[in-house]
């Protein structure tokens, strides 16, 4: 049986080691310890704590070299036409595709730019956003459209995009309230942002604990609940947050292979989505998507 999350009992503990990446908390109480890079299996271990003044889950020590652990990160990477393939049938529900009609999308997070690619055939004029100016640039060049890497290119941006979307992006982030910010400037008065996360709080995390797929360390640094995140919407400009629960098969077959062999395995992993499809629609709860609008 998988280790259950659990709320540690050790009480409050400051270490200045740790500020809460949402409102700047000192303070924090401990939920996952010692908790491996599953996915891409690269070396160190990573603690989880839940900030003691706005209960947001975080990474307790944020690496200073975030870049080392997306080096031949799959998202990054152009994809084949059988994950295309895989991609839409499976988490193909978890995407907003709405017609542009020229209208202005700023994607958050834009990985390996299909994402972009597929709103411009749908009337989006894209433009995309990573942390990474190298990544950014390469990006862009490869799909033709702009990708940015700087919240100051955001910033001069004011009023310009008509939709933003996060993409399973906000958290990567180590500065999520800073880029909201940034992101709200750049929409206009009326624009909407599509925010998608894993859901820390749901059944689906607490049944596999650690060994959940969405835990993702380190490179998933902050989980927000439904709460919290309405929260951090309203206080950096949007009004009627609204959210729906999202079922994905992926969080089940990454579970179970984490728990059988400690990391993906092929064997577990591609022959699980189709019972971890029943899984999600049985325990949907895994993932959500939040939408909001521009005060």
């Amino acid at each position: 049986m998988a280790e259950l999350l659990q709320r540690s009992p050790a009480g409050i503990a400051v270490d200045h080691r740790f500020r809460c990446l949402s409102c700047g908390g000192p303070e924090y109480q401990a939920v996952l310890d010692d908790v491996p890079d599953r996915l891409m299996r690269l070396s160190g271990r990573f603690s989880y704590g839940k900030c003691a003044r706005c209960n947001l889950v975080q990474i307790r020590e944020v690496p200073a070299d975030l870049g080392q652990y997306y080096a031949g990160y799959g998202r990054h990477s152009k994809e084949s036409r059988a994950y295309a393939f895989f991609r839409r049938v499976v988490t193909g529900r978890c995407y907003s595709f709405p017609r542009g009609l020229g209208r202005r999308l700023l994607d958050v997070g834009s990985g390996n730019g299909w994402y972009l690619q597929a709103m411009t055939r749908r009337g989006w004029v894209a433009t995309g956003y990573e942390l990474d100016a190298a990544h950014a640039n390469d990006l862009s060049r490869q799909i033709g459209l702009p990708v940015m890497s700087e919240l100051q290119q955001l910033k001069r941006d004011s009023d310009r995009f008509d939709l933003a979307t996060f993409n399973f992006s906000l958290e990567h982030l180590a500065q999520p309230r800073q880029t909201l910010e940034a992101v709200s400037d750049a929409l206009k008065p009326g624009g909407q942002v599509i925010i998608v996360v894993p859901n820390f709080q749901s059944r689906e995390a607490r049944i596999f604990g650690r060994k959940w797929f969405h835990l993702d360390a380190p490179r998933h640094i902050t989980f927000y609940s439904k709460d919290q995140l309405a929260k951090l919407l309203t206080e950096t400009g949007f009004k009627d947050v609204q959210f729906t629960d999202i079922p994905v098969a992926t969080g089940f077959a990454g579970s179970l292979s984490y728990l059988i062999f400690g990391y993906l395995h092929p064997l577990v992993w591609y022959p699980a989505i189709l019972p971890g499809m029943l899984f999600s629609l049985l325990v949907r709860d895994g993932n959500f998507r939040v939408s909001a609008v521009k005060a």
